[in-house]
Formats: C-alpha cells, sequence, structure tokens
C-alpha cells in the first residue's frame, strides 16, 4: 500500500471494514484523511466507521467536516439523517443542543426526503452498516468493492437492517420505517402516523397500507371502536384518502353508539366535497341519517344516491320516506 495515495489507504480501509475490522479500518481512514483532507468522502467512510462502533458523537464531528466541503453529498445526507435520529435517543444530553445546531444547515426533518427523494439501494443500507455485529453478510458471488472510494455497500437483499431509532426496530428495506413485523403493532403505528410527512413516498405507501390494513382487520372482526380509533389517525395524516375515508365512516357508524355515527357524517361529507357525484358517498351518508333518525336528510341522500345510479332497490325507501318527510340537503 502507497503510504502516500490516499485513495490506496482508503482502498485499503474499505477492506479492513468490509472484513470487520472496524478499529484498523478507523486508523487507515484517519490516514487517508491526513493524506487528502479536502476530499468529502474521505470523511464520510470515516463517520460511517465510527457510527459501527457507536462513536456517534465523533461520527458527527465528522461527518460535518466532509459537509462543509460537499453539502449535497447524499449519501453523507442520508447517514446525518440516521445518525441524528439516533444521538437524539442516546447522547442529545451530552451536548448542549447548541453544539447540534449546524445540523439544521443540511438536515431538515420534514424537508430532507422531499429534497433528496432519489435515494439508491446503497444510500437506503447505511444503517445496516452502523448497526451489523458483524461483518456483512453478502450473498454468493458478490465480493467488497469500491464504490466511488467509498466504503462497500452490499446488494440490498443481502442484509438485514436492524436500525433503533425511537425504540422501533426499523424496516429492513429503508431507513425510516420501522420494521412491521419485528415491532409491537402500536409502536409501529404510533411512529408511521408520527413521522409521516418525514417519510419518502415509498414508505409512506408501504406504512399506509400496514396501517389502514390493521383498521381494516380490526373493522372485518367487528371491533369498530378500535378499527375507528386506528382510521381516525390515518386520515389525520391522509385527509384526502377515499378508501380511509369510506372505511372510518363505515367503523364509526357501525359501532352503533350516537356520538361516533355522529363523527361518521363529516368523513362522507369530505368524501362528498372531494367528490360531489360520488354515489356511494351519498348512500352511506344516508345510511348514518338514517340510524341517527334524520330522516328528512336520509331522504335527499338516499335520492342523489338513486340519481346517480347507486341502486334501483333504493326506490321503495324514497317512495316511503317521501310519504312522511320533506327532503333537506344536509349541506344547506
Amino acid at each position: 500500500m502507497d503510504s502516500t495515495d490516499p485513495w490506496a489507504i482508503a482502498d485499503g480501509a474499505i477492506e479492513r471494514f468490509n472484513q470487520g475490522e472496524f478499529p484498523e479500518a478507523i486508523e487507515l481512514f484517519i490516514q487517508s484523511i491526513q493524506a487528502s483532507p479536502s476530499e468529502p468522502c474521505l470523511h464520510f467512510n470515516l463517520a460511517l466507521a465510527l457510527a459501527k462502533l457507536g462513536e456517534n458523537l465523533v461520527a458527527l464531528d465528522v461527518l460535518k467536516k466532509g459537509l462543509d466541503l460537499d453539502p449535497h453529498d447524499k449519501q453523507a445526507l442520508k447517514l446525518l439523517s440516521v445518525l441524528h435520529t439516533i444521538t437524539k435517543q442516546k447522547d442529545w444530553d451530552a451536548r448542549s443542543a447548541q453544539s447540534f445546531a449546524w445540523i439544521g444547515r443540511f438536515l431538515k426533518s420534514k424537508e430532507f426526503l422531499v429534497n433528496y427523494p432519489d435515494v439508491t439501494d446503497a444510500d437506503r443500507v447505511i444503517a445496516a452498516i452502523i448497526t451489523t455485529t458483524t461483518a456483512f453478510p453478502y450473498a454468493a458471488g458478490h465480493a467488497p468493492v469500491s464504490r466511488g472510494r467509498r466504503v462497500a455497500m452490499p446488494p440490498a437483499n443481502a442484509v438485514q437492517l436492524d436500525v433503533y431509532a425511537g425504540g422501533v426496530v426499523m424496516c429492513y428495506a429503508f431507513l425510516s420505517l420501522p420494521c412491521l413485523s419485528g415491532n409491537a403493532p402500536e409502536s409501529v403505528m404510533d411512529y408511521i402516523l408520527g413521522s409521516y410527512e418525514c417519510l419518502a413516498d415509498d414508505e409512506k405507501g408501504t406504512g399506509l397500507l400496514w396501517v389502514f390494513e390493521r383498521g381494516r382487520r380490526h373493522y372485518e372482526d367487528a371491533d369498530y371502536q378500535e378499527a375507528a380509533r386506528i382510521l381516525e389517525a390515518l386520515v389525520a395524516v391522509e385527509p384526502t384518502n377515499l378508501a380511509i375515508l369510506f372505511y372510518c365512516g363505515k367503523a364509526l357508524r357501525d359501532s352503533g353508539e350516537v356520538e361516533l355515527v355522529n363523527r361518521s357524517l363529516d368523513y362522507y361529507k369530505r368524501i362528498l366535497q372531494l367528490n360531489y357525484e360520488n354515489a356511494l358517498g351519498w348512500y352511506d351518508l344516508s345510511l348514518s341519517y338514517a340510524f341517527l333518525g334524520d330522516f328528512q336528510k336520509e331522504l335527499f341522500c338516499l335520492k342523489r344516491a338513486y340519481d346517480l345510479g347507486h341502486s334501483k332497490q333504493d326506490i321503495d325507501r324514497i317512495t316511503y320516506l317521501e310519504g312522511i318527510v320533506a327532503p333537506v340537503d344536509p349541506f344547506g
């Protein structure tokens, strides 16, 4: 190894790193930086190796030097996101908040994943590199390689992530989405809903479907109150998703409790505000009014559903209601 060539030193460090010899890799990464202190990726490599050994605060300091050189380094920003989360949980009290103020220049929790959505598979396994306890379990035929003079990233499907943030084990596929099978369901749901705006689009889709399926299963099991609790929380982060709104309204109405049925009206009205010609929305709203005994509004909604083609079977109920009440527009 050429002791003056920073890239040769870095390649040797990467080889040690990928073999699980992290202290030795750190020594070589430091040497590579000393030989070429203006290369951002060398700082990234050292920060990653330090984080691997749990030296998160030192890793942040090193990462800052690299980001000062290249504030748009996406891998470094992704690592910063992970370290920021871990450090807040473990080491935040060790320094004053002012010491971490620089992070705001590079990482804004609700803007980061919006600004950097095009992360690669390599970016997504940074968290695995930090937290796996041994050398990486490469798939057969995959040898460690240097990619752009950085620590080698294993194939995405060859690594199981095990990142801890907020008390939940993170998903094997993403940095910020919790493991959907390795945590208590309540912890996962709280994390997804509490962090929803910060998730990347693919993570949002996965998280949304997981929470929705939990609510739907409770509904199918006739546990309407629990289904409503989950679905109302989901509506709070996805207020225009018609499928969620429909299931939320159904869960509230089918609970049979007057207070909850009254709440269902708001969700069906929101559906109709989004799509005034939605026949099923008018029909479901009519059922809620029927339960509450508001036959005038039931009649209006049922006629709208009928006119929009919901079901010819509604005509008998419409005829009966027209004989006893006049229709009243619930939006009037």
